[in-house]
């Protein structure tokens, strides 16, 4: 055989290489007749390669070192697959030439033979493949310790690739000051942006590599490894986010007084980033769901053993090689794993369940870094009401000549800066792009004003006002109005949305109203959970005080009616600014006779308590 043959790795990585083997078939059948030629070319395969084989191995620890205690310095199992793939490429044109293999050749009689002209040599086309088959493992051999520990390998590798990506996502916020003027903000949240697509070539890589060199065996496990990476990442991400979340609000009075529509834009392009990556997700797992499918059907060949195949493509020699490598037995085991994970594709999470919860970490990292920025301007505007002198004074000569009270203007700026959030959040919501990635990741935006009702459970004080029950009906408050019942005022104009405002209907709604409108109802969710706990923090409050205050609360109820929020004023606003506009006497009956016999009728008449206390009304 030509002295080629004794370079293996660049001789099956060069496709003239095989045009060589076409040509020493040539010359064997013309030696010993085109009968014995394939099996002459099989066994001749075999025999050159069996003496480099140990040199062959040396060369790839040299190249890939299998030991994952070694340095990480320049380690890579790409070079190691790019062989391993050529080696089996190899096979696959080889075994084309291997003429006669599916059919026998009819000499002297014996039909279903392969005969040598002097009669005396024979061999069954099943068993010449079975020959060709056993000579590829052979020849494959120097790569079996990769594929027994692909997975600690491929672990090793995966770290190495996400460090490189972790370290520049930690660059992008690192810095000092990072994120805490808009320029600098915007800056970083690109950067993050362009970041956020990294590791699915990384995964996509990772599932090609177990497809090569496992071939379906240990899918959990490949899986899982994946799944890790993908996890991480996210978790950097949010972690990132975190950083910028911190530097931009560590002064608040900075942000509020910085606050313009630009900040909403960057605010919610870092919604687009949790978007982005459970785009790439769903993208990847759909990837490795059609990888681990073809794996049990290549798996699911295994009862045709007795049939000849005319071809052999990669992916039928690499489940040759795996199979022997890691056992007849384990072929059952996998087809079940693989089948599981194929299915599982198809539930809630599909196949990267850490991934999936590390997303929903990272999309409400978002979801607060947006409400941080919207609601920077209430939240200072209502710091510091409940010590407003106004709800001490008591009524003046000048009060009769008034046209009536007039809203504070720290209810005023909450207020317009609501309204104003319309034309702050719309711009981004046009853009049809934008809105398919961030509406994607909009699941739970509400939670970020459930703490603000669990201050207002402490404020109101008990058990019950403080329980998950409670709050739950809080922050979802369709079920509210039925606890809320007999403290209707006559003379005073209802600010229930219900009954005094008609929203659009989602129906008739456009998606970019239906997008801001998500992001109002968590804002003004807070706001108002906000300004009751205020509410209830406030140490008396005068005749005049409770006359101001009612009209601070029906400004901002009219302000939601305006927006046309569905569910917003939120009922409890409607319900305070009932009780301060009672009359004591009435008030007083009315808390007294309250029926209180579940955990949020006793947290209503909790508040109702309060609000008598604070009116100086003895319950």
């Amino acid at each position: 055989a030509s002295a080629s043959w004794r370079r293996p790795l660049r001789w099956a990585r060069a496709g003239g290489r095989v045009a060589l083997l076409a040509e020493e078939q040539r010359r064997a059948g013309a030696i010993f007749g085109y009968d014995l030629a394939p099996k002459i070319m099989v066994r001749v395969l075999g025999e050159c390669f069996r003496p480099i084989a140990s040199s062959f191995k040396a060369r790839l620890v040299s190249m890939c070192p299998p030991d994952v205690g070694r340095s990480d310095d320049g380690w890579s199992l790409d070079p190691l697959c790019k062989a391993y793939e050529a080696t089996i490429q190899f096979f696959s044109q080889a075994y084309e030439l291997f003429d006669g293999f599916d059919r026998g050749r009819s000499l002297g009689g014996q039909e279903g033979h392969i005969l040598s002209t002097a009669g005396a040599i024979a061999m069954t086309p099943a068993e010449l493949y079975g020959l060709a088959k056993s000579t590829f493992v052979d020849i494959a051999s120097p790569f079996v310790t990769y594929q027994r520990d692909f997975l600690k390998l491929e672990k090793k590798n995966f770290g190495i690739l996400s460090k490189a990506a972790s370290r520049e996502i930690q660059a992008a916020v690192g810095g000092r000051d990072v994120g805490s003027n808009l320029v600098s903000l915007q800056r970083a949240v690109d950067r993050l942006r362009a970041l956020a697509p990294s590791p699915i070539p990384l995964a996509e890589a990772s599932m090609g590599r177990f497809q090569l060199l496992c071939c379906g065996f240990y899918p959990d496990e490949a899986v899982a490894t994946v799944d890790s990476l993908l996890a991480a990442h996210a978790a950097e991400l949010a972690i990132a986010i975190g950083t910028l979340r911190t530097n931009l609000t560590v002064d608040e009075n900075r942000l509020a007084d910085a606050f313009d529509e630009d900040h909403v834009q960057c605010s919610l392009d870092i919604v687009k980033i949790a978007g982005l990556v459970q785009q790439d997700l769903a993208s990847i797992c759909v990837k490795s769901y059609s990888a681990l499918q073809n794996s049990m059907n290549l798996m699911g060949k295994t009862g045709a053993e007795n049939h000849v195949p005319d071809t052999l493509d990669v992916a039928d020699i690499g489940f040759i090689v795996s199979r022997t490598v890691f056992g007849e037995k384990k072929i059952d085991t996998s087809v079940t794993k693989l089948r599981r994970l194929v299915q599982s594709t198809e539930a809630k999470g599909g196949l990267f369940s850490k991934a999936n919860e590390a997303l929903s970490r990272l999309a409400r990292t978002c979801h607060v870094f947006v409400f941080d920025v919207c609601s920077a301007v209430p939240i200072r505007s209502l710091r510091d009401m409940s010590n407003l002198t106004a709800w001490r004074q008591n009524a003046g000569a000048d009060d009769a000549l008034s046209y009536g009270v007039l809203p504070q203007q720290y209810i005023t700026d909450v207020g317009e800066h609501m309204l104003g959030l319309v034309q702050a959040i719309e711009p981004f919501a046009s853009d049809p792009n934008a809105l398919a990635l961030a509406d994607s990741v909009m699941e739970g935006t509400k939670d970020v004003a459930t703490q603000f009702w669990r201050d207002l459970g402490a404020a109101i004080g008990g058990v019950d006002a403080q329980s998950d029950e409670v709050v739950g009906m809080f922050v979802n408050y369709e079920r509210l109005k039925e606890h809320l019942s007999g403290f209707d005022v006559g003379n005073v104009d209802d600010i229930d949305a219900e009954t005094s405002f008609v929203s659009e209907g989602v129906d008739s709604q456009t998606a970019t109203t239906v997008f801001t409108n998500k992001w109002l109802d968590a804002i003004g969710l807070a706001v108002t959970g906000y300004l009751l706990e205020r509410t209830l923090r406030i140490h008396y409050l005068s005749e005049r005080g409770s006359e101001q205050l009612a009209a601070d609360l029906q400004y901002l109820g009219n302000v939601f009616a305006a927006l046309g929020v569905d569910g917003h004023p939120h009922p409890l606003l409607a319900h305070c600014m009932r009780l301060i506009e009672t009359a004591p006497e009435a008030l007083d009956v009315k808390i007294m006779t309250k029926d209180a016999n579940s955990s949020i009728s006793r947290a209503i008449h909790g508040l109702e308590v309060k609000i008598g206390m604070i009116r100086g009304v003895s319950a």
